[in-house]
């Protein structure tokens, strides 16, 4: 039978539009919906098949598999309302495959109960771990499809740690690379690390690494890669010349340290560990302690990609009960995690870079207070504490540098199109926030009225780091055009609090006496005349268009402040120039931040 054609000469289609009344009875119907004329008028129940929207049936495969699917889950169900909780735990077969988080956003219905239906581990937006051939946890986002998978030799690394150790032993050798360290030196550049580089970025947790490197040597908490990290970043601060590889340079202190580190870490870099983060992060700060800022920001973003590929930035404690993980392993990558969110905000405020954690990533614990270090005794040559609340200030950063980042990163976003009152409103707000954080600080971590009562540097350098957000948060209302009276207002408010926190920088830098060794290790030279007047810490430079003398704290922090002397009249001061020179962000000193 030939079809029918439009006018156009195109087939006509046809439309299967009639009711299933009138399509019995072969009478003609007009398709109105939900009722059709012909079924109005008789009085009729008018009714519609699905062949009216003119779609295909589903294929046989496709029901195919939707039924298997449907066994599928039935069965897995079945499974899993059968099995019984003790037993679950106990089992080591399924100790030995991937664990899930068992948080989500809505909560189970027993409180009590570990286990998860298929449902929720398909859904759950928190992903999974996987537990490697390696020993090692690895974490996949809900968005990858690893993160349905269950001990996926594809998801995780096939090469084992101990291996990978072999292979740097043996390039070690065959270059020469290989730096022995008498067991004096060691324990000399360990007590150095203690003081007064990991209190203030607390990356190695110091019990668990010593019971590993003295005592167990599992290799769990402390490596070769970590020892040599420490030693590295440790030699800065110690006047041993055979630690140069130059004895006329200090400079070059610890160089051949950090050479066997990087090349261990070439190779371990492959299957990364909780150590291998901590080495990573070291190695970042010694990079930049060195003047080699762009090594060290990519050692950054290193460490804390690898954190994030060992699920360090998540919440642990389900995996501690079900037996994955020891409580003190959870503890130790808590700690290291947080060691990479504060390097991450630091060169965020150093180097103007952006933040690689969010916040809406991070479900991880903070360090416990109860943590023996903690109440460990701080002491050197000058002076010494009781205590040294390292576990107190570390809180007391990461709560900072959380109040602050979001509102710096709004306020300096290159793309960012504001409007002058919103940012006065988030100038504002958080002002009012740092304040309430400075005003429940812990009296251990506040600094002493007096000036002849000593604190602990790593209280110093909270302190200094607090007025530094200060001076960020109020420096975009300070320009150099500005003339209206709110413009004034605005600037008066922002110089007030920017000259108290330079003020107590000032301060600050004048009280912490330091060593020589520890000078040259935040990258201040001594070799120069003595200025008169000047304060241990501090170098005089002038400003090339004034001829006035500039005091300089440095390395302090991540970059430079170049502050004019106190003898300048305030009627022959050129106030414009003085706010350019106050807030001059010069490069990174060469300090260990």
């Amino acid at each position: 039978m030939k079809s029918q054609v439009t006018a156009s000469g195109k087939p006509r289609k046809r439309s299967a539009l009639a009711c299933n009344l009138c399509r019995t009875k072969r009478i003609k119907c007009d398709g109105q919906r939900p009722i059709c004329t012909t079924c109005i008028t008789n009085g009729e129940r008018c009714e519609y098949t699905n062949q009216d929207s003119n779609r295909k049936p589903p294929s046989k495969r496709y029901v195919e598999a939707l039924q298997e699917r449907i066994r599928s889950l039935e069965s897995q169900l079945e499974k899993y309302q059968g099995a019984d909780t003790s037993q679950d735990l106990d089992d080591p077969s399924r100790r030995e495959g991937s664990c899930d988080n068992s948080e989500d956003d809505s909560p189970s219905d027993d409180p009590n109960s570990t286990h998860r239906s298929p449902t929720r581990d398909i859904s759950d937006r928190l992903g999974a771990l996987n537990i490697g051939e390696d020993g090692q946890i690895h974490y996949f986002g809900s968005r990858s499809n690893f993160s349905l998978l269950k001990n996926s030799p594809a998801a995780s690394s096939t090469v084992s740690s101990r291996e990978l150790e072999e292979q740097a032993a043996r390039t070690l050798d065959c270059l020469g690379l290989r730096v022995e360290v008498s067991d004096e030196l060691r324990d000399h550049l360990l007590e150095l690390f203690w003081s007064w580089q990991n209190t203030w970025q607390y990356i190695v947790v110091k019990q668990p690494f010593l019971d590993d490197l003295l005592v167990n040597h599992t290799g769990q908490y402390a490596t070769p890669l970590l020892l040599s990290a420490v030693l590295a970043l440790a030699s800065r601060y110690s006047d041993r010349v055979e630690l140069r590889s130059d004895p006329l340079d200090p400079n070059t202190a610890g160089n051949a340290l950090a050479e066997q580190a990087k090349m261990i870490l070439f190779y371990e870099s492959q299957a990364p560990k909780v150590t291998t983060i901590q080495a990573t992060a070291l190695l970042c700060l010694r990079e930049i302690a060195t003047d080699k800022e762009a090594l060290g920001w990519l050692y950054c973003g290193m460490a804390t990609r690898m954190a994030f590929n060992l699920g360090l930035h998540l919440d642990r404690t389900h995996w501690c009960e079900t037996g994955h993980i020891t409580e003190q392993a959870a503890e130790v990558g808590a700690t290291v995690w947080w060691s990479c969110y504060v390097l991450d905000k630091l060169f965020n405020i150093g180097l103007g870079r952006p933040s690689t954690i969010q916040e809406n990533e991070i479900s991880a614990a903070l360090p416990s207070l109860e943590h023996d270090a903690e109440h460990e005794p701080w002491s050197n040559q000058q002076a010494s504490f009781p205590k040294s609340h390292i576990i107190s200030n570390v809180r007391a950063t990461i709560e900072l540098f959380r109040i602050t980042g979001s509102p710096l990163d709004e306020i300096y976003r290159p793309s960012s199109r504001r409007i002058r009152a919103h940012t006065r409103d988030l100038v504002t707000k958080t002002h009012v926030e740092l304040m309430k954080f400075q005003t429940n600080l812990p009296s251990c971590l506040r600094l002493v009225p007096s000036p002849l009562a000593p604190t602990l540097p790593h209280v110093y350098q909270l302190h200094l780091q607090y007025h530094v957000a200060i001076i960020l948060l109020h420096r975009p209302f300070i320009g150099k055009t500005l003339h209206t009276v709110e413009a004034l207002i605005d600037m008066s408010t922002a110089w007030a609090w920017s000259q108290r926190a330079l003020q107590a920088i000032q301060k600050l830098a004048r009280e912490w006496s330091v060593c020589e060794s520890a000078l040259m290790a935040v990258g201040i030279d001594d070799t120069a005349p003595p200025v008169e007047n000047a304060q241990p810490g501090e170098t005089e430079t002038w400003d090339p268009n004034t001829g006035i003398p500039m005091w300089t704290p440095q390395g302090f922090g991540g970059f430079d402040l170049e502050i004019p002397f106190v003898g300048v009249g305030s009627e022959g001061l050129d106030y414009e120039d003085w706010i350019g020179t106050l807030f001059h962000e010069a490069q990174f000193s060469g300090g260990a931040t």
